[in-house]
């Protein structure tokens, strides 16, 4: 009977709320320790003592898929079903971040749309860390926003382990009237040089994201400045040697020229072109070179076949 979900409690999407986790899984946590021995019997507040205790996140791990402790104490609150207050209240705990983060995972389950994105876009400004136990058994850190963000994800997503129910889009909620508005972000609304502000100060206390965004901008003016040089560099050399075929806007379209040219602007090596030689006159020489080589062997049967013939009127 500890396993049984409580009867006062009510259907969600349809089904038995424990339901929501596959079975397998809720298999899994019934065999467990933990569950027998910390989950049993548990109420709302206990579970709250529980959640305090919490030093991870995760779904199941290892080469048996043991359940972790923050999944047996969602299945736990399936079974008992808090009120919504209880749940609002963990959410909205800032002393404790595994308690709002175990009260986050459990409103996304069995919560309704405008219920969740309006509680759980709070929580996208909370960069406290966390530790993740993946399937694999390794750990891995991430942060409350990283995990929110994972929540809200349009569709259906699988987290720690779990699919979770269909999330409607935030704008189809919106063209409904469930929600005012779109999503206001906590950095308000910066334009393009309070950003850069923003962001060389953030290079300059030593953040490293922000060094690294730095970094790569600089490569990319480095290369198309060297890109932009390269065709300045060919205008002046055509410009000198007065030869205006080198702009593209006198070129012929199709020639070598042309598209030796439309190299250079793009930042390749051009084509090497001779002076005084075009292709026509190379494809004329490969056709006389053939034709005078067929010749010259068609000649020399003709004159061997002489030579037999004179042979054989020697003979006679």
């Amino acid at each position: 009977m500890a396993n049984v979900t409580d009867p006062l409690a009510r259907a969600l999407h349809g089904t038995d709320p424990q339901n929501l986790i596959e079975y397998i899984t809720r298999q899994k946590i019934y065999d467990c320790m933990y569950w027998k021995e910390e989950c049993f019997g548990l109420s709302a507040v206990d579970i709250l003592e529980k959640a305090m205790k919490l030093k991870h996140v995760g779904g199941s791990f290892g080469g048996n898929m043991q359940p972790s402790q923050f999944l047996c104490l969602v299945l736990k609150m399936l079974q008992i079903q808090p009120d919504d207050e209880i749940i609002y209240a963990l959410i909205e705990n800032e002393d404790f971040k595994y308690v709002r983060v175990l009260g986050a995972f459990y409103l996304r389950l069995t919560g309704r749309p405008k219920d969740i994105y309006t509680y759980l876009e709070k929580n996208l400004s909370d960069y406290r860390k966390l530790r993740n136990r993946t399937v694999s058994n390794k750990w891995e850190i991430i942060t409350v926003d990283e995990f929110i963000d994972s929540l809200l994800m349009d569709g259906r997503s699988t987290v720690c382990g779990v699919s979770l129910p269909r999330l409607p889009k935030r704008s189809q909620l919106v063209d409904a009237g469930y929600l005012e508005g779109s999503r206001v972000s906590t950095l308000g609304n910066l334009d393009k040089v309070s950003t850069e502000k923003m962001l060389l100060e953030l290079a300059e206390e030593g953040n490293e994201l922000a060094l690294k965004v730095m970094k790569e901008r600089g490569k990319k003016s480095s290369v198309s400045h060297s890109k932009s040089s390269l065709f300045e560099d060919e205008v002046s050399k055509n410009l000198t040697d007065g030869n205006m075929s080198g702009m593209s806007n006198h070129l012929e379209e199709g020639s070598v020229e042309y598209w030796a040219q439309k190299r250079v602007e793009l930042g390749m090596k051009p084509l090497k072109i001779e002076e005084g030689e075009d292709r026509p006159k190379v494809k004329e020489k490969v056709k006389k070179s053939k034709t005078n080589k067929l010749f010259k062997d068609g000649s020399n049967k003709k004159s061997k076949i002489r030579k037999v013939d004179d042979n054989r009127q020697a003979e006679e």
